[in-house]
Formats: structure tokens, C-alpha cells, sequence
């Protein structure tokens, strides 16, 4: 219905725009004359002065701002199904509750929250002591490997500085005992063989016995020879062989301690870390479901939508177009994050929406002034301008694109009135042109025959037909170039009157 009186408009505007008294005009006269006999006898007086070309359209009341009532992005994964509502149209003050969506869904995922987290917090406990052991484990084991390693090096030590020194000494003093003796055993063979040449020669009867005496210290010196060779080689094999040895094996168990001793440190810090790092995770578990509760805490107060402000609440979008609005809105209806589910409008300054034909978008801007009235409130008149107009023309049908293409146009008014609510069906007189200073009839006081336009005016013998130029024409008004002076009357249109 709407669509059909904006092109009903259009239309009227566009004949009106010529200047000619158009057949709808008469149309409407004569519906007027069928309800009125009086019109016959009506007049109107050619007067010098001012009248607007305007532009009427009917358009809808809105506030300016919109207080949006919609669900937080942050209400979870669970949807959003609507258990207690207020009434559409409801008086309510800031802070009452307009909205409460089910929280059962939220109820469940909390206590499997609070379970988690106390199975985290005893893990917890768990890997703390079990940190505690390794490190108790640890350190016994590295402990080992030290006393291990300290053995090593002090028998290493003790060998170097002690063992192989005495052996050494013990090995050259055998050495040198043995070169003494035989030295004394070479003396002691020297001097039996001297006494044995003297008794060869001297005293017979003591050869026999010298001579076993001489054989006896051939014997000993070849023994004492035996020994310092004996000795001798002692020395050497320690030198090249035993000692050699002894520190390879010394050393060997030396670095093999210290190798231990890495290796359990290695072990000591690997065990420590990975003890840490199993605590950590649980740490950090712990901090996620401590975060989800704390959110989830935060969800459920997020269910309950409260008014911001005192108002009328009005169910839907207001700034979707009516093909556009959800069904209606009631208990179980769903919804989703951020979607606006209603609106409390700001009732201290308003605004007229209004659907401009886009014939008619060339001869309008940003500014005019617009003259509003109310169909509910015949009485009130307000004032406003032009705020803004669409960049883009749109179909009326939207998904119809051979249907009318619209501008959509936004009127600001500062009027104020309790008596208007949003929605309200307004009559806007957008003001195209202020004529000035010239003489004009009402437009029904002149008609039109064969090319030519007359007015009847009165005069004293009776009424005559006078021919009269027009100029431009409002919904209202005619402009009268020539034909007519200021002061006199003309009949207005009287169907059924031969022109």
C-alpha cells in the first residue's frame, strides 16, 4: 500500500510540475464536491504572496538512536534460546530484565570445568612429589658418581705421588744393594784367591781349603751378579711396563668417574626438566579451566539482558526493513551473538524515513526544509530537514529488480512530542522552492480547454470566463502571470459545470 501511494504521488507531482490542472486533481475535487453540496458556492480570492512547490510523501516516525538490545559476543558456543521475555511495547525501567536465555547447556560445561580442574590440581600434587623424588634421586645418584670420581683421582694421586714413587725407590735401592754386595763379593773372591796363592806357595796343607773357599766366592759374586741383573730388571719392567700401566688403568677409572658423573648430571637435568615441564602443563591447564570458569561465570551473567535505559521496549531490528524481521520473538525463539533481538528507542529527538521515488531525487538536497505531519496526531506540525539521502537508489522489492527504485531519505525534526512513538505514519512536505511575492490562486480555481487555461471570476453582473497565463504550481497553488488582478474571487471547481 505504501509503494502504491508513493507512485500515486509520483505521479500527481510529475503532472503537477508542468503547470496544468491535472485529472486526478479533479478527480479528488469531484469525490470532495460528491461529499460537500456546498462547494458550488465556494471562492477564493487572487492574492499577492508567497507559497512553497514542495514535494509531499508519507514516510515513518523513528528516533534517531536506538538503544540495541543484543546478546554480547562473548555468550558461548551453546546458542541462545530465550526462557523469560517482556511483552513487546513494555514500559520498563533501566536496569529491569527484558531478556533471560537458558543457561542449562552453560550449568553442564561448568561443573565438567570445576571437575577438570580438580583432576588437574591433584596431578598437580602428583608431579610435585614425583619432581621431589627425582630430585632426592638425583642427587644420591650424582653424589655417587662424585665420591666415585674422588676415589678415582685420589688413587690416581696416591699412585703417582706415593705408590709408584716407593716402588721406584724401592726397586733402585734393591739395585743398589745388589751392586754393593757384589761389589764386596768380588773384594771377598780377590782377597780368597790372594790368601789361596800365598798357601800354594807358604803352607800347603790350607790349598785345599782356600781353594773350596775361592770356588764359594765365584759363587757368591755370580749370585750377587744374578740379583743386580735381577734388580736391574725390575727397574726396567716398572719403567716400561708396570707403571705405564698402572696409570693407563688409573686413568682410565678416572675419566670413566667423570663420564659417569656427566652422564648423571645430564640424566639429573633431563629428569628435572622433564618433571618441570609435566608440572608446567598442568600449571598451565589448571590457569586455562580457571580462565573457562571464570568466563563461563561471565557468560551467565551475560544470559540475562537488562534495559540500559528507561523507554518502551520494541521487539526486532529496527534498522531492518520489514521482509527482513525475524518471526515473532517469544519463549524458545534462538538467537546468535550479537544479534539484535530488540530496541529501546530514545524518545528526545526523532527522525522521518522516507522512501523518494527516484524521478524525483534530482530536485532534492541535504538541507531542505520539511514541513511534518502526523496521521495519528492531526493536530501537530512540525519542522524539519533534510539529514541525509541515500548514496545508492534500491528497488522497493528488493529482489526484484524491474520493481520501483527508491532513495531512501532521513528528515530530522527537533520537535519534540509525547504523543509520538516510533513507527507512526508521517505526511512530509519536503520544500522544494519558496515562490515569492506573486500573485496565486488554489490550484482548483483554474481549469483548462482546448490548450488554453481559464478561471471564472465573479463579478458584478454575474460570473464570466476570463483566459489567464499560469507560471509554476505547487499541490496547492497556481501562479498567475497574467489574467487576473489582487482582490478579485474566482469560483474554485464545481463538478458538473460546463467550462
Amino acid at each position: 500500500m505504501r509503494v502504491g501511494r508513493v507512485l500515486l504521488v509520483a505521479v500527481a507531482l510529475a503532472a503537477a510540475g508542468v503547470g496544468g490542472v491535472t485529472a486526478w486533481r479533479r478527480a479528488g475535487a469531484t469525490q470532495r464536491d460528491g461529499k460537500d453540496s456546498e462547494t458550488r458556492d465556494r471562492y477564493a480570492t487572487v492574492q499577492r504572496g508567497d507559497f512553497n512547490i514542495a514535494l509531499e510523501i508519507d514516510g515513518n516516525l523513528d528516533a534517531i538512536k536506538h538503544h540495541m538490545i543484543r546478546p554480547e559476543n562473548r555468550t558461548g558456543r551453546y546458542g541462545l534460546e530465550i526462557v523469560e521475555l517482556v511483552a513487546d511495547r513494555s514500559a520498563v525501567k533501566a536496569g529491569d530484565v527484558l531478556f533471560r536465555f537458558s543457561e542449562e547447556k552453560h550449568v553442564i560445561e561448568q561443573d565438567r570445568l570445576q571437575l577438570a580442574l580438580a583432576d588437574e590440581q591433584t596431578s598437580l600434587n602428583l608431579a610435585e612429589q614425583d619432581l621431589d623424588m627425582t630430585r632426592a634421586g638425583n642427587l644420591s645418584s650424582i653424589r655417587a658418581a662424585y665420591d666415585q670420581l674422588r676415589s678415582a683421582a685420589d688413587a690416581l694421586s696416591r699412585y703417582e705421588e706415593e705408590d709408584a714413587r716407593r716402588t721406584r725407590s724401592e726397586l733402585q735401592t734393591a739395585i743398589q744393594s745388589a751392586r754393593a754386595k757384589l761389589s764386596q763379593t768380588r773384594t771377598e773372591l780377590s782377597a780368597a784367591r790372594a790368601q789361596l796363592s800365598d798357601a800354594q806357595m807358604q803352607d800347603p796343607d790350607r790349598v785345599a781349603e782356600l781353594e773350596k773357599l775361592v770356588r764359594d766366592k765365584i759363587q757368591a759374586v755370580k749370585t750377587v751378579g744374578d740379583e743386580l741383573d735381577k734388580a736391574s730388571g725390575n727397574l726396567r719392567i716398572f719403567k716400561q711396563y708396570d707403571h705405564p700401566q698402572k696409570m693407563r688403568t688409573l686413568q682410565e677409572s678416572l675419566t670413566k668417574a667423570e663420564m659417569a658423573l656427566q652422564r648423571d648430571l645430564v640424566n639429573a637435568a633431563g629428569n628435572l626438566v622433564k618433571d618441570q615441564r609435566v608440572i608446567q602443563n598442568h600449571r598451565e591447564r589448571i590457569r586455562q579451566v580457571e580462565e573457562e570458569l571464570t568466563q563461563m561465570a561471565t557468560i551467565r551473567k551475560a544470559l540475562v539482558l537488562r534495559a540500559p535505559t528507561d523507554g518502551i521496549v520494541t521487539m526486532g531490528d529496527p534498522n531492518r526493513r520489514a521482509w527482513g524481521q525475524p518471526e515473532e520473538i517469544k519463549v524458545g525463539s534462538t538467537f546468535g551473538e550479537g544479534q539484535v533481538i530488540a530496541s529501546i528507542p530514545d524518545l528526545s529527538r526523532f527522525l522521518v524515513r522516507v522512501d523518494l521515488p527516484e524521478e524525483f531525487r534530482s530536485r532534492i538536497t541535504t538541507g531542505l526544509r520539511a514541513i511534518l505531519r502526523s496521521k495519528a496526531v492531526p493536530d501537530l506540525v512540525m519542522e524539519g530537514s533534510i539529514s541525509q539521502i541515500a548514496a545508492m537508489a534500491q528497488n522497493v522489492v528488493h529482489w526484484d529488480r524491474s520493481s520501483p527504485k527508491i532513495y531512501p531519505v532521513e528528515v530530522a525534526t527537533e520537535t519534540m512530542d509525547p504523543r509520538l512513538m516510533p513507527g507512526m505514519t508521517m505526511r512530509v512536505e519536503i520544500i522544494v522552492e519558496t515562490v515569492t511575492n506573486v500573485l496565486h490562486l488554489p490550484i482548483e480555481a483554474i481549469f483548462q480547454r482546448e490548450g488554453k487555461t481559464f478561471a471564472r471570476v465573479k463579478g458584478v453582473t454575474g460570473v464570466e470566463e476570463r483566459p489567464v497565463t499560469t507560471g509554476r504550481t505547487s499541490n496547492s497553488f497556481v501562479e498567475i502571470l497574467s489574467g487576473l488582478e489582487a482582490g478579485e474571487r474566482v469560483t474554485l471547481y464545481q463538478p458538473g459545470v460546463a467550462k
